[in-house]
């Protein structure tokens, strides 16, 4: 015996169409938030090792000034290794954005 599907109204449906795009699409915003946090976060780092490697405040020795700029150079290859994995996250982004314009249309 085969189960009959229950039928919703029209607007419950579009309601829960709506509910099901957008939760993607907020989805999608927290990878893109995530990934830029991490950007932003070994930038700030990177500015904190370029302070080191000018001696501005107090004065660094040369073995920290090198020590900090080897640091600039892994943090500045690390951000670039994992800005790769943003454009998949961007792509995603736009799809939702796209399939919940036409489900509002």
């Amino acid at each position: 015996m085969r189960r009959q599907r229950k039928r919703y109204p029209a607007t419950l449906t579009k309601h829960l169409e709506l509910d099901h795009r957008t939760g993607l699409l907020d989805v999608a915003v927290l990878d893109v938030l995530s990934q830029a946090e991490f950007l932003l976060s070994r930038a700030r780092e990177i500015q904190r090792q370029i302070l080191l490697v000018r001696g501005v405040g107090s004065p660094v020795a040369m073995v920290r000034r090198r020590r900090a700029a080897q640091t600039v150079r892994k943090l500045a290859a690390e951000m670039r290794r994992e800005s790769r994995q943003l454009t998949p996250v961007l792509e995603q982004l736009q799809r939702s954005a796209s399939l919940l314009q036409r489900a509002v249309e």
